[in-house]
């Protein structure tokens, strides 16, 4: 079996800007990037290491040939979570529903009372 150490970790990169015009200093940009790190070993490695994984038990590996690899599982129909076409929240047919059908803020029809707030012409008194 394959022995494992993971180890995460940090590299600092830093970049170096030549400038354009003459005259002008060079312009340095450092930066952390994080790293994973897999080391991957068919010999024991460092048991005592905290990222270490063990190789599986032979009676959970099973062999596989190239051609059923290739195959994959297919896609088939269905096998989704619920199983059924549900038609899911959306604005359907049915009219005895009244929710998201409010009149809303809207200035209506009738104008012949004075509207509230900003006006833009000029004040009456």
């Amino acid at each position: 079996g394959l022995h494992q150490i993971t180890e995460l970790k940090t590299v600092e990169i830093v970049d170096e800007y030549e400038p354009l015009e003459e005259g002008l200093d060079k312009v340095t940009d450092t930066r952390s990037l994080p790293v994973i790190e897999i080391k991957l070993s068919k010999e024991a490695l460092d048991t005592s290491d905290k990222g270490y994984q063990p190789p599986l038990d032979e009676s959970q590996v099973k062999e596989y040939d190239a051609e059923e690899m290739a195959r994959g599982r297919g896609r088939g129909r269905g096998g989704g979570r619920g199983g059924s076409k549900g038609r899911g929240k959306g604005k359907g047919k049915d009219k005895s529903s009244s929710k998201g059908k409010s009149k809303g803020k809207g200035k209506g029809k009738d104008s012949s009372s004075p509207a509230k707030g900003k006006s833009k012409g000029k004040s009456k008194g």
